[in-house]
C-alpha cells in the first residue's frame, strides 16, 4: 500500500514538472549565429570531445518523496530511474538496476553535488552520470564536479556546454539557446515563472572551462497571452 502510495505521489509529480517545463509556448527571436539547444536525449557520441575514453554514458535522474529515504541506505526505497541524457553503446548486462542501486548508495552521501530539492513537494531529485570504461569495460560514475569536468575537458561543443549547465546550474532554470564568442559561450536562459504564462529572458556568459563570466538581462518579464496558465 505505502508503495502504492509513494509511487502515484511520484508520478504526480512527475507530470507536473513535465508540464512546467514542457508548456514552452514563448519563443524568442534568435540573433544571427544564435542557435537553440537540442533536446537532451538527441544528441550522440559524436556531438561530445570527451577527454576520458569511454564506449557508453548516460545521465540518470531519480525522484524520491521526502521521508521514504532508508536511513540505513541514504538510497530511496521506490526510485523512479529516468535517463535524460544518453550516448555510445549500452551494455545491457552492466546497465542493470542491481549496478544502478549500487552506484547510488556509493553516490548519496550528504554532499553528493548533485541532487536538489523541490521545496513545494518536499521532495529530493539525484542525477548521475554512469559511464562503461573503454579500457576495463566497468560501470563507473561520476561522483564530483572536479570529475565532471575531467570527463569532458574543454567544454567546446554544445552538446558538453549543455551536459555541464545541468550539473552547475539549478535544473529549474532553463538554457534555451547558445552563440560562440570569443571567449566562449553566450547562453539564453528562458525560463518560466513558477508554471506560468510569464517568462525570465536573460544572457550567461562562460568561458571555455565553464566558468560563468557574467550575467545580462534582457527582459525581466515576458507575457505570453496565448499560453494557457495553469492555476496552482
Amino acid at each position: 500500500m505505502r508503495h502504492t502510495i509513494i509511487g502515484s505521489a511520484l508520478l504526480i509529480l512527475s507530470l507536473f514538472l513535465g508540464l512546467c517545463t514542457a508548456a514552452e509556448a514563448y519563443h524568442p527571436v534568435l540573433e544571427k549565429k544564435e542557435h537553440r539547444f537540442k533536446a537532451m536525449l538527441d544528441y550522440q557520441m559524436k556531438d561530445f570531445h570527451l577527454l576520458r575514453h569511454v564506449r557508453y554514458f548516460d545521465v540518470v535522474r531519480y525522484s524520491t518523496l521526502a521521508g521514504s529515504v532508508s536511513n540505513k541506505s541514504k538510497l530511496p526505497k521506490y526510485p523512479r530511474f529516468e535517463t535524460i541524457m544518453k550516448a555510445g553503446v549500452p551494455d545491457s548486462s552492466l546497465l542493470t538496476q542491481t549496478n544502478s542501486d549500487y552506484l547510488a548508495h556509493a553516490l548519496l552521501k550528504k554532499d553528493y553535488f548533485w541532487q536538489n530539492r523541490l521545496p513545494w513537494f518536499q521532495s529530493d531529485t539525484v542525477y548521475m552520470l554512469r559511464f562503461i570504461d573503454k579500457a576495463d569495460k566497468h560501470l563507473k560514475a561520476i561522483e564530483t564536479r572536479a570529475e565532471l569536468k575531467s570527463f569532458l575537458g574543454k567544454v567546446d561543443t554544445p552538446a558538453e556546454l549543455l551536459l555541464w549547465l545541468l550539473a552547475k546550474e539549478s535544473p529549474y532554470v532553463h538554457p534555451y539557446s547558445y552563440q560562440k564568442i570569443k571567449k566562449g559561450y553566450r547562453v539564453r536562459f528562458l525560463d518560466d515563472e513558477s508554471c506560468t504564462c510569464t517568462y525570465h529572458t536573460y544572457f550567461k556568459f562562460y568561458d571555455m572551462e565553464g566558468e560563468l563570466l557574467n550575467v545580462e538581462e534582457i527582459e525581466k518579464v515576458v507575457y505570453d497571452p496565448q499560453c494557457p496558465e495553469m492555476m496552482i
